[in-house]
């Protein structure tokens, strides 16, 4: 005649089934091991209760949730950097237009490299934000000669 070395303990089987769901790490038998009941006994359990598909459904609920959270922070960077590139864009050709009683470009930054930098930052930016940076979308180089007519047409 056998034994049975396990006391009879009432168990809460929907918090065994939630700590179990809860932790990839949580095996039947340390199930059995925390509620002092037979693997036996938590299997059968789970299998009635189908406790791996549960946990299954769960990752993926789970996988989803974070999926969406991380695709929602990244389109925020992405908007903010877009908006940043497009405001030094706009600062680039601000100081590109702007002129002096006798039409030669008024540079707010010290340099022209200063502009130059401005805008390429800004289009590296926007770029970067659209995820527009493929390679056979890279940006051309540009040469701005200042006082010549395209700069109007192109500025505006």
């Amino acid at each position: 005649m056998k034994i049975n070395t396990m006391a009879k303990t009432k168990i809460d089987w929907q918090k065994a089934k939630t700590d179990y769901i809860s932790s990839q790490q949580e095996t039947y038998l340390s199930i059995a091991g925390r509620y002092n009941v037979s693997h036996q006994t938590v299997k059968d359990k789970a299998l009635a209760d189908n406790w791996t598909k549960a946990r299954l459904d769960t990752l993926q609920i789970a996988d989803k949730k974070t999926t969406e959270i991380v695709a929602d922070k990244i389109a925020q960077v992405n908007a903010r950097q877009a908006g940043l590139g497009v405001a030094l864009q706009g600062m680039s050709i601000k100081a590109i237009q702007e002129k002096d009683a006798d039409g030669n470009p008024v540079i707010k930054p010290k340099t022209t490299d200063d502009i130059r930098l401005l805008a390429l930052t800004g289009v590296t930016i926007e770029r970067k934000a659209l995820n527009i940076e493929k390679k056979e979308n890279l940006p051309v180089a540009v040469q701005i000669n200042f006082g010549s007519p395209e700069i109007d047409d192109w500025a505006t």
